[in-house]
């Protein structure tokens, strides 16, 4: 809303020159009489800098809702401003408009969330496998225990991230760009670090029971475990992704809650129950298990904090770099 007349703009003094336009409008939030080719002027010259959301409802609409990168047609309208408009809000009220926003970037943010524990925990497992026969060590997993972690694991654990509840600020945040990465520069680096973690962590695990002389199926039920560890913590990191992970325990994932139960019930099977022996897995000190799963567990936590701090302090550069340009 405007409060000071400098914030209001009336169409008899645009400019008709693009470039001329686009310094006019800067700081304007009221524009007064104006014609259907002013608004795809204005539009036009604002794209070039904002993400653009129009609405309108008639024929004279038709030009902007075209131009802007998101055109809204009111469900009263015309017909043709309802081919033209890219959403039709069929309740003609615009606080849905906010209600849809709201919702599109928790659900966008939960496929984001979704997508990096995947290619992390992927990854992971793939630079482990590669790493072990580079080193001429033992294979840390078998393939039937790979597929428990696939199948299993990471399905439990998942599917409930795109069911995490919206971070605090999440309608603060600047539009994105429709041209945008899926996953920027952030977080693909945080998907190869927690990669490269995961790797390094069990194949040090391998070396030193390999080392100690243990066989290679003590040694893979050890690495197994410790694997399956970073798998559930990187879903507890997954949750927030530049805010400390602890900053979200407040705000309880019910489904992510059930998933890490449902994962953790399988797990004791295979590690104490029946379903062990279809794995290869071999009897192993609890304390022996604790120490690797712990080590792998905190290690991926504390890569991932230092990480999203390294983040926030990168991102406030930008935001400060911004207002001083």
């Amino acid at each position: 809303m405007a409060n000071h007349p400098s914030q209001v703009v009336v169409g008899k003094d645009l400019p008709s020159d693009s470039r001329a336009l686009s310094l006019a409008i800067q700081g304007k939030t009221i524009f007064a009489r104006i014609l259907p080719e002013d608004k795809f002027n204005i539009l036009k010259a604002l794209k070039h800098s904002e993400v653009t959301a129009m609405t309108g409802d008639g024929v004279n609409d038709v030009p902007a809702l075209v131009n802007a990168n998101v055109g809204i047609a009111m469900g009263s309208g015309s017909d043709i401003a309802k081919d033209a408009g890219g959403i039709i809000l069929l309740n003609d009220n615009f606080a849905t408009i906010v209600k849809a926003i709201a919702e599109g970037r928790k659900i966008f943010d939960n496929i984001r969330r979704m997508i990096f524990y995947l290619l992390s925990t992927s990854l992971g497992e793939v630079l482990t496998m590669i790493g072990a026969l580079l080193f001429g060590l033992p294979l840390p997993v078998t393939a039937i225990q790979i597929l428990w972690i696939n199948l299993v694991t990471e399905t439990a654990m998942v599917l409930p991230l795109g069911l995490e509840p919206e971070e605090d600020g999440y309608m603060k945040r600047p539009p994105r760009r429709p041209k945008d990465p899926l996953l920027n520069k952030i977080l693909i680096s945080r998907v190869i670090i927690i990669a490269l973690t995961m790797a390094v962590i069990t194949l040090v695990i391998v070396a030193i029971l390999n080392h100690q002389g243990q066989s290679s199926g003590y040694i893979q039920t050890v690495a197994f475990m410790a694997l399956i560890a970073a798998q559930w913590m990187n879903a507890f990191n997954a949750r927030s992704e530049n805010k400390s992970s602890f900053s979200r325990i407040k705000k309880i994932n019910h489904g992510l809650a059930i998933g890490f139960s449902i994962a953790l019930a399988f797990q004791v099977l295979v590690m104490f129950g029946p379903l062990g022996p279809m794995l290869g897995i071999q009897d192993v000190p609890i304390a022996t298990l604790a120490i690797s799963s712990g080590a792998m567990a905190l290690s991926i936590l504390a890569v991932s904090e230092i990480h999203k701090w390294l983040a926030r302090l990168l991102i406030q550069g930008n935001s400060k770099q911004k207002l001083v340009n």
